[in-house]
């Protein structure tokens, strides 16, 4: 992700990705317009690294984003977006207790 991301801006080019691929949605949202976005930082620096995690509507419009960003390459702004999909792990809970939103990733 740009390092000057926001929550808004990935959750838009989720949502617009998923819809191409061809998830419909069906009752839940492709991304929900308050999805957390989890900004990933590096183990030992504690530093955002340009990764992510966000909670997307449903497995199907998880796949269809995959698939988009996979055959046409995604992109927000100049950088061409990479997506994986894993699923939360039998009793892992996501988002973590605890877990606080933050509109842009962390800085320093």
């Amino acid at each position: 992700l740009p390092y000057l991301a926001n929550a808004t801006a990935v959750r838009s080019a989720l949502a617009a990705a998923a819809a191409s691929g061809g998830a419909d949605g069906g009752d839940h949202p492709l991304v929900a317009v308050d999805a957390p976005v989890d900004w990933l930082r590096d183990q030992s620096s504690g530093l955002f690294y340009g990764s992510a995690r966000v909670q997307m509507g449903s497995v199907e419009a998880a796949e269809a984003a995959v698939r988009v960003a996979g055959a046409s390459g995604l992109r927000m702004g100049k950088r061409k977006l990479r997506l994986n999909f894993a699923p939360v792990k039998e009793g892992e809970e996501w988002p973590s207790v605890g877990f606080e939103q933050k509109e842009r990733p962390p800085v320093g």
